[in-house]
């Protein structure tokens, strides 16, 4: 099996240091099942208060699905059942029915290290506090890092190249090999005033759908495994900014008539894009009111000079599309009593031709090669003139048994409905693929029961089917139904 090097020297660093016997907090089994932060440690530093954490999510589960491509080694879900992808080639028995484990069911996995340390305080008595944040995403089947990139070029190739047998899934992400593939950011936080961090930061859109999903799963919701829909605007890459400036604060309400209310607030500058700051720039925020008993929110985005990976027809090389993009989010949610949630919501993005079309010289993305080093991918795609518009609508419900039924306390169970409706330009200077030259409409179907052992531990029985519909999905290569079946256990520390 081959580990990564970084990564493990990484884990074993943080491990040894927040570990050890001068830092350790918890002292018992029991200590570390119930603790909220079990490797948290509190300390000063010339009086000034401060912590470090060391945190992480390791989910691994077992599937079914009825038929798919292998999985990759570097994508974040295992079988991902909204990912309609056929062989190189045709439909064949490689894309057929699979039993086996993969990584990722409920959570992707990650680790990471929280820090913070104050500064100084203000005159109103505000605390000046500095904040750091490191997270790797990673396949604990191997320790491999999130690379949706190198699942790509292991795809590239034509049909005499790439043999069917070997072909996997394969998907652009916006974790593409970096060690800290997930987060890596710093800055200041205000008290009531908010925080602002700078670097690697997730989008305000990923922060809006993450918490207006009925369906709480990175593999088994539509929203969690597509980064397309699932928070970036448009084009996967972009769930993650890099060169980014954000800042989120909550503010309580209580002049409101709304137990608990509070107000969220998040927006977001990028300077460049995902991999070079010197084409293209992003913004965006989103807002929502919360309460005990209601909530909702909505969020904008715009982006000129998007990166969308893509396979090549070059081995072990990679292709990219480029793209302007703009996208709405609106949910919400209500909880008619305490154990029951039921929340819904609408995303619309539109993908336009690039404002730098002809000017590219990357060279290589993420230390992946290119095709070619100077390439114009937005009008190749589009079309003069020509534009993309997706909408995307979802409802589900969740209900919390313990609250009734205090023996099943820990039992939740989840369940969702995703309309995904994609609509591709027409006419000569299109894709090349004339089945694609259409719409498509794909809905998904979705269900976890999920139990919390204690604060640590949790297992579950999730499925999600898609079906697929459309001129975009018409051809011979695709079946129109995927079912995913699975049972995982999830571990949180």
């Amino acid at each position: 099996m081959k580990f990564n090097k970084k990564l493990t020297l990484a884990v074993t660093s943080a491990l040894l240091a927040i570990s050890s016997p001068t830092h350790a907090e918890i002292n018992t089994l029991s200590d570390f099942l119930q603790a909220d932060a079990p490797f948290k440690k509190d300390f000063s530093i010339a009086d000034h208060d401060a912590s470090v954490q060391f945190y992480g999510i390791v989910d691994i589960a077992y599937g079914h699905a009825d038929h798919a491509l292998p999985e990759s080694d570097y994508l974040p879900q295992g079988f991902y059942p909204a990912n309609r992808q056929a062989i190189n080639g045709s439909y064949n028995s490689n894309n057929q029915s699979r039993n086996d484990w993969f990584p990722g069911g409920l959570s992707q996995n990650r680790i990471g290290i929280k820090a913070d340390a104050s500064l100084f305080k203000l005159e109103n008595g505000t605390n000046i506090n500095a904040v750091l944040n490191l997270e790797s995403g990673f396949n604990p089947l191997g320790f491999y890092l999130y690379n949706g990139a190198n699942s790509l070029a292991q795809n590239s190739g034509n049909s005499s190249v790439l043999n069917q047998k070997t072909q996997t899934i394969s998907n652009e992400s916006s974790q593409n090999g970096q060690l800290f593939n997930r987060a890596a950011n710093a800055g200041l936080s205000f008290d009531q005033y908010g925080t602002v961090t700078f670097g690697l930061n997730v989008n305000p859109l990923k922060d809006l759908i993450t918490v207006y999903d009925p369906v709480q799963a990175d593999n088994f919701s539509l929203l969690g495994q597509s980064g397309t829909v699932g928070g970036s605007g448009g084009v996967s890459e972009n769930q993650r900014l890099e060169n980014s400036l954000k800042y989120t604060n909550v503010v309580a309400l209580p002049s409101l008539p709304l137990e608990g209310a509070k107000l969220n607030v998040g927006g977001i500058y990028q300077w460049g894009n995902t991999v070079n700051i010197n084409f293209g720039h992003s913004y965006g925020g989103q807002v929502g009111l919360d309460s005990n008993r209601f909530g909702a929110a909505v969020g904008y985005y715009r982006a000129t000079d998007a990166i969308s990976a893509q396979t090549s027809s070059t081995p072990n090389a990679i292709d990219f599309y480029s793209f302007n993009t703009e996208a709405w989010v609106i949910a919400a949610r209500f909880n008619p009593v305490p154990e029951l949630k039921i929340s819904g919501g609408w995303e619309w993005f539109k993908r336009s031709n690039a404002s730098d079309d002809l000017t590219y010289a990357y060279g290589d993305l993420w230390g992946t090669a290119l095709t070619t080093s100077v390439t114009s991918r937005g009008n190749r795609v589009l079309g003069n003139g020509n534009t993309q518009d997706f909408n995307v609508y979802w409802l589900g419900a969740s209900y919390d048994f313990g609250t009734q039924f205090p023996k099943l306390a820990g039992l939740k169970a989840q369940a969702g409905y995703y309309d995904y409706i994609n609509e591709h330009p027409t006419g000569p200077t299109t894709i090349s693929d004339a089945t694609k030259a259409g719409a498509g409409r794909s809905g998904t179907w979705s269900a976890v029961l999920d139990y919390q052992i204690n604060k640590r531990f949790d297992v579950y029985a999730a499925t999600t089917e898609s079906h697929f519909t459309g001129a975009y999905y018409s051809s011979a290569k695709y079946d129109p139904d995927q079912l995913v079946v699975a049972t995982g256990l999830r571990f949180k520390f």
